[in-house]
């Protein structure tokens, strides 16, 4: 059985036919694009999908404008929080959430995979759904309310909850991810560090 290991891996042809259109792929899509947009920001482009004016005068222009914009400030500021947020609130929620399931001997192949299961929703699914819990028809999360008996709803679209409505998609999506890491990483553990653990008072 090693033999036969070993030899695939030394055989590198057939790996080089099956990797040949993922590198493809991801030339065209993904390679391209990104030199694309760095040679396109020493250009002149008056318009989104219009062509090139030559290069500008100096070069660095339109970095020297993007700096200067105040919305790129708060663009900068409203990153920062997403990330730091986005962080904290997943690796956290994860963290809960594969310890609790670690814990239970029933239904845990079940939670893994319902709490995995907002990882493989595409983006397009993904604003669908949170346009119809937030929006259509009043949104499904402001009749909830009603029921409840709220007399006031909220108005999602106001600014003013702007990183709610783009932070609770953002971290309901990935904590699948974390959990899924962290779960693994909890699995590995072995049984002689968790008995050792009470003795040494954690």
């Amino acid at each position: 059985m090693q033999n036969n290991n070993s030899m695939v891996f030394k055989k590198k042809k057939p790996l080089l036919i099956f990797l040949i259109p993922a590198f493809t792929f991801t030339t065209i899509y993904l390679y391209y694009p990104f030199i694309q947009n760095i040679i396109n920001s020493f250009l002149k482009i008056d318009a989104l999908g219009a062509p090139a004016k030559g290069v500008n005068e100096p070069f660095y222009e339109n970095y020297t404008r993007m700096v200067q914009d105040p919305r790129m400030h708060t663009s900068l500021i409203n990153t920062v929080i997403m990330l730091v947020a986005t962080i904290v609130f997943q690796v956290g929620f994860a963290l809960i959430l594969a310890l609790l399931v670690d814990n239970i001997k029933v239904g845990a192949k079940f939670f893994r995979t319902v709490y995995f299961f907002p990882i493989v929703i595409s983006a397009t699914a993904l604003g669908l759904l949170f346009n119809i819990i937030f929006l259509y028809d009043g949104g499904m999360l402001n009749n909830l309310m009603l029921k409840f008996g709220m007399a006031e709803l909220i108005e999602w679209t106001d600014k003013k909850h702007f990183l709610f409505t783009l932070l609770f998609p953002v971290i309901w999506q990935y904590v699948g991810y974390y959990f899924a890491i962290i779960i693994t990483g909890l699995h590995h553990i072995y049984d002689d560090v968790h008995t050792a653990a009470p003795m040494r008072g954690a």
